[in-house]
C-alpha cells in the first residue's frame, strides 16, 4: 500500500502529528509511505509568507487570528470562505496537486486544513482516487478543518467529535483517537531516577 502522511510547517504540532503517524506506519509495517510539507510544493515566496504570517499573528497579534477563525465559523459564509479557499490554493498549490496526481496515493493522512482542502477537491473531480483522513491536531476544531471528500476525521476527544458532527459531519466518518505523539512517550520510565535526573523532587 501507497501512504502519504502530509502536513504544512506551519506550527509545529501539525508536523510533530504527521512525523509521528510516519514512524509509526514506518516501524510497525511494511507499507510505503511518504512524509511532504505541503508548503514544499508551492512558491518560496508563497511558503515564507505562509509561515511568517502565521508567525506574527499568533505571537503578536492572537486576537486577529481568532477573529478571522471566528468570521470562517459563521455558518452563512463558510460558502464564501470555501470559494475563496477553492481559488487561493487554485493558484498557489499547482506543484502540490500535480504531485498528488502522479503519485495516486492509496492513504493520504492529513495533520493541517491546507493538504486537506487541496486532496479533497481532487478527490471529489475524480482526480485522485485516494482514501482521505483528516488527523485533526486542534482540541477544538473549526470550520476550516472541513473539506468535501474527506472520507474520514481522527480527533483529540469527544467534545472534538460532538464539535465536528455540529458543523455537519457525520458520526460514523469520526474516529476518537487522540492526537498522535511520537512512540518515545509511551515508553515505561523509572519516576525516581528521571526525578534525580532533573534535580527535582520525586
Amino acid at each position: 500500500m501507497k501512504i502519504l502522511v502530509i502536513h504544512a510547517s506551519a506550527g509545529a504540532g501539525h508536523m510533530k502529528a504527521a512525523e509521528a503517524i510516519y514512524d509509526g506506519i514506518r516501524h510497525s509495517t511494511d507499507h510505503q509511505v511518504v512524509l511532504v510539507d505541503a508548503l514544499d510544493y508551492t512558491s518560496q515566496f508563497y511558503k515564507r509568507l505562509y509561515q511568517k504570517t502565521y508567525k506574527v499573528l499568533v505571537s503578536n497579534i492572537p486576537w486577529l487570528w481568532a477573529f478571522f477563525f471566528g468570521m470562517m465559523d459563521i455558518r452563512w459564509l463558510l460558502g464564501f470562505f470555501q470559494l475563496l479557499r477553492r481559488l487561493f490554493n487554485t493558484i498557489n498549490a499547482k506543484a502540490l496537486v500535480r504531485f498528488l496526481k502522479a503519485e495516486q496515493f492509496d492513504y493520504i493522512f492529513s495533520t493541517h486544513f491546507f493538504p486537506n482542502e487541496v486532496a479533497g477537491f481532487l478527490k471529489r473531480s475524480k482526480q485522485i482516487s485516494s482514501k482521505i483522513v483528516s488527523v485533526v491536531t486542534d482540541y477544538d476544531v473549526h470550520s476550516i478543518w472541513l473539506a468535501k471528500g474527506i472520507d474520514h476525521y481522527t480527533v483529540a476527544t469527544k467534545y472534538t467529535k460532538y464539535k465536528l458532527t455540529d458543523l455537519g459531519v457525520a458520526g460514523s466518518k469520526i474516529a476518537v483517537t487522540g492526537i498522535p505523539t511520537n512512540e518515545k512517550f509511551s515508553r515505561p520510565v523509572n519516576r525516581r531516577e528521571l526525578c534525580q535526573k532533573l534535580g527535582v523532587q520525586a
